[in-house]
């Protein structure tokens, strides 16, 4: 990559067009259920203010998952995160060549009726769960949508600067997006399973280990540890680990309690109230509504948990699922509204079918008939009962710790846990058996079933068995027109031999 291929920051982004951040907790201890408020300003009279705990939405390649602007716009969405993996089929990535900024690059720019979003970039894709190989001296290896790459650390630098952008998540090894100066970045913290690999790579940006703080009385005697020019901090969060509270505080113990964390792969409503009130996170970003979205899941909980939910949710044997399976058959004559649940959406604010919300028995049909409208449905659903779960979290904190615990265990003895945490939110049973009969309705409307037909007359041929086959078209013949009945040629072969049998 030349120096000429992206627009860098220093060459066509003044610094006033990067936003400056500011972090204000209230008063909370670090590693107990916080509040507090992100600020992000532009200028004077552009000032952006988010209240923590928050969550991001998810985008694959710019966009929400089955929704286009005007359904986004219709939505709660004050935060986005942005995958750089995304993009890295095309070299360089095309955002970085835009003549426009990156919120108009993704159309989700300001206009009189939509308040444009606050964008997060980074390298990883939070959804994926692809194993890659370790990173070489100088090298990231990245899981683009054609494969694994490879690509310099510093091309990864380049590209997370070329655009200004509200926060930069930046590779925990990459300093120079650290020292960069204008970005409100963030930075993974690693040292895998390890509490005291963790520990030495939290005080390294301090300067606090002996090489490091050795090392830099040597260079630059003046030189500020690299914590200073971060503005806060990001956690993958691995909900299979042992000793995963152990881990994480291993990692934030040493470091200021007042930066924000961002938290990765927390997914599900259960997950997201334990890492609070255990770790204390801030910002989670929440690719989990969308996945469940396309499986067909609405999701239909409460917190704080209803009156008439807790007194069902005493009985651990009864505990609600979180969610409806809406291919399930219970459902195909069921004319309510998706969720009964007070954080579920209004119609008339959300869709675009007036004041009649769409049902469940009609969204049980168009997710049998495999029509694209029940995705937007649900999106929009979901990501409205995402957002207002974490304006219940944050009006339930206001009250106290205490208050929050006793909420929190009464959602936990209300509704079911995932029976596989192995599978990041997808291990709930009404999201594992919505699944298969995501696959089934899949195989059943096309998809994979010619295939499967093909399988079958295979076998049925090698065992003796005449099947009734569909027969293939022949091939086209290199010049010959095709016309409906077959080609021209073809056609008047048939005739000249139906000619010569009747002389």
């Amino acid at each position: 990559m030349t120096a000429g291929t992206v627009r860098s920051g220093s060459s066509s982004s003044s610094p006033s067009s990067w936003p400056k951040m500011t972090f204000a907790l209230d008063d909370a201890p670090a590693n107990s259920p916080r509040s507090g408020g992100l600020s992000f300003t532009r200028s004077e009279s552009e000032v952006r203010c988010i209240s923590t705990p928050a969550v991001m939405a998810y985008t694959r390649k710019g966009a929400i998952p089955h929704l286009t602007r005007d359904n986004v716009a219709r939505l709660p969405n004050e935060m986005v995160h942005l995958s750089l993996e995304h993009f890295l089929d095309i070299s360089p990535p095309i955002f970085t060549r835009a003549p426009m900024s990156l919120h108009r690059f993704i159309g989700l720019y300001e206009t009189p009726t939509y308040r444009q979003p606050i964008l997060a970039l980074g390298l990883r894709d939070t959804s994926s769960d692809k194993p890659l190989a370790p990173n070489q001296d100088k090298l990231i290896m990245a899981a683009t949508l054609q494969g694994s790459t490879k690509i310099s650390s510093g091309a990864v630098c380049d590209y997370l600067l070329a655009q200004p952008t509200d926060i930069v998540i930046a590779p925990s090894d990459e300093q120079r997006a650290k020292a960069d100066g204008r970005a409100n970045v963030f930075v993974s913290l690693v040292g895998g399973q390890s509490p005291i690999g963790r520990s030495e790579f939290s005080n390294a940006l301090l300067g606090d280990t002996p090489n490091q703080a050795s090392q830099l009385a040597k260079v630059e005697p003046g030189r500020k540890p690299l914590d200073a020019s971060i503005n806060g901090y990001v956690l993958t969060i691995d909900s299979t680990l042992p000793g995963l509270h152990e881990l994480c505080h291993a990692s934030l113990d040493p470091l200021p309690s007042h930066k924000p964390r961002l938290a990765l792969g927390v997914s599900g409503p259960h997950a997201i109230l334990k890492t609070i009130q255990e770790i204390g996170l801030d910002i989670f970003v929440d690719e989990w509504s969308s996945q469940i979205s396309t499986v067909g899941v609405a999701l239909d909980f409460s917190f704080p948990v209803s009156h008439e939910a807790d007194t069902l949710g005493h009985d651990r044997e009864h505990q609600r699922p979180i969610g409806l399976d809406l291919y399930d058959p219970a459902y195909d004559r069921s004319f309510i509204p998706l969720s009964s649940s007070i954080l579920a959406p209004s119609p008339e604010a959300l869709h675009a079918f007036g004041p009649i919300p769409p049902t469940r028995a009609y969204v049980h049909h168009l997710l049998q008939a495999r029509e694209m409208t029940s995705y937007v449905i649900l999106a929009q659903h979901n990501l409205t009962v995402m957002h207002r779960f974490f304006q219940s979290i944050r009006d339930v904190l206001r009250r106290g710790k205490e208050e929050f615990d006793l909420q929190v265990q009464r959602f936990n003895d209300t509704y079911e846990d995932q029976q596989v945490p192995e599978y990041r939110g997808r291990g709930y049973a009404v999201v594992m058996n919505a699944t298969r009969e995501f696959d089934r309705v899949n195989k059943e409307r096309g998809k994979g079933s010619l295939r499967d037909k093909l399988a079958k007359d295979a076998v049925a041929l090698a065992e003796g068995v005449a099947t009734k086959m569909t027969p293939l078209p022949s091939p086209a013949v290199p010049g010959v027109v095709e016309v409906n009945g077959g080609s021209k040629r073809q056609r008047s072969l048939d005739e000249r031999s139906t000619t010569a049998l009747a002389i």
